[in-house]
């Protein structure tokens, strides 16, 4: 088990079973956070490893602050982890979707900077992205993909979801992503995307341009912030992507989600 996991948490996730299922709703408060001295690994207030994990009606929140950086309120390294009808609050890096299939059904997650982070094989399915209110000359960014080798099937699916602001974000550029690693995966689809979202949608990790390697992708989403006609040029950002190319991106194939999740009782789209 990963050495972020507490002794006292060891023994409340090594039981006999595999099928790890928590139920009910509970706030943890923490403020664990990377200025003041703990790797962002170790920052999350929740942390989960092992296989079929489930969290249903919970809240996973860091204390910390803008003005702490990265102070994290979720981490998943599980496999088959589901997290339904969930709340995640922080700043930023709220979400570690750090590796392994995950899904999200429902969920609220708030954040500013990369708030949604990992090199999971992850979908996010009807949920709410809602960011917050950022530091003075800070920008929001949604998501920070870190796939480092071409060969991994890894990714952040973005389906079906809506993305509008949970503060007033008058004067704050907000975008979809920024490519933290080489080979950065991001795909937006049937999502509806609320004015905040800056026209040119994507910010560069550093420099003004992102990896020629990187894959980002939008597909049929609705709102102000969809918009694609002032988009970054990047090579890597794909905006006439075929229905079967994005299919790649769903439930099924991503995931390997039928073989999974009905098994959970949450309700989820395998495909289109």
């Amino acid at each position: 088990m990963p050495e972020w996991v507490s002794f006292k948490d060891r023994r409340l996730l090594q039981t006999p079973s595999e099928d790890k299922r928590i139920c009910g709703c509970c706030i943890r408060r923490m403020d664990l956070n990377f200025v003041d001295g703990t790797p962002t690994f170790q920052t999350a207030t929740f942390g989960v490893a092992g296989q079929g994990f489930i969290a249903r009606d919970m809240g996973f929140r860091n204390t910390a602050g803008a003005a702490k950086h990265q102070a994290v309120a979720l981490m998943s390294t599980a496999d088959h982890s589901v997290f339904y009808r969930c709340t995640m609050d922080a700043y930023q890096d709220t979400l570690y979707a750090h590796s392994n299939r995950q899904f999200y059904r429902e969920c609220n997650i708030y954040g500013t900077v990369d708030f949604i982070f990992g090199n999971s094989a992850v979908v996010f399915q009807n949920c709410n992205i809602l960011p917050k209110k950022p530091m003075l000359g800070q920008q929001n960014t949604i998501t920070a993909q870190g796939k480092i080798d071409p060969n991994q099937n890894t990714g952040i699916s973005i389906q079906n979801c809506t993305i509008g602001p949970a503060a007033n974000l008058s004067g704050v550029q907000t975008f979809l992503g920024r490519p933290w690693k080489n080979y950065s995966t991001t795909v937006f689809f049937h999502s509806q995307m609320g004015s905040l979202i800056d026209p040119k949608g994507w910010l560069p990790w550093v420099g003004t341009s992102a990896p020629n390697t990187i894959f980002y992708a939008e597909f049929q989403n609705s709102g102000p912030g969809s918009v694609t006609k002032n988009r970054v040029t990047w090579k890597g950002l794909k905006l006439n992507l075929s229905a079967t190319q994005v299919k790649k991106f769903t439930v099924g194939p991503f995931i390997n989600g039928d073989k999974w999740i009905p098994a959970t009782g949450v309700s989820y789209k395998s495909g289109l």
